[in-house]
């Protein structure tokens, strides 16, 4: 399956999980950009074969060339905004996951699609008194 799907491009419809990864935008580089090795639509590309997967080439190199939270956010929402109007794969599964806390946590935001649901932003996290 995997060679048909990475080398002969002899497939009309895969389901596929992307493994790995993290919340940080840039980890999903080798999937976004389209000369990247996991880029399955349009694969093996030399240039962006459209517009819209070359803004989001720009958009994932500007994100990766900045410390500037708001705006590599910024960057990224737009990059999910043409995904979702273009499409190019169409996300069908998410992690069915449970966690616990103490009541006296702050700051804590459960996150699905990390494989650290509570601690992702650990260095947010504080007791309250």
């Amino acid at each position: 399956m995997l060679k048909r799907i990475n080398n002969t491009m002899d497939y009309e419809c895969a389901s596929m999980g992307f493994g790995g990864g993290g919340l940080d935008p840039a980890s999903q580089m080798n999937v976004l950009k389209s000369d990247a090795p996991l880029h399955q639509w349009f694969p093996f590309q030399r240039e962006p074969a459209t517009e819209w997967e070359k803004k989001i080439n720009s958009l994932m190199e500007d994100q990766m060339h900045t410390l500037d939270f708001p705006q590599r956010k910024k960057d990224f929402d737009e990059v999910q905004a043409i995904l979702a109007d273009e499409m190019p794969l169409i996300c069908i599964a998410a992690p069915s996951t449970a966690a616990a806390a103490r009541p006296n946590l702050g700051n804590l935001r459960p996150a699905i699609a990390s494989a650290y649901h509570l601690t992702w932003n650990i260095e947010e996290l504080y007791f309250k008194k």
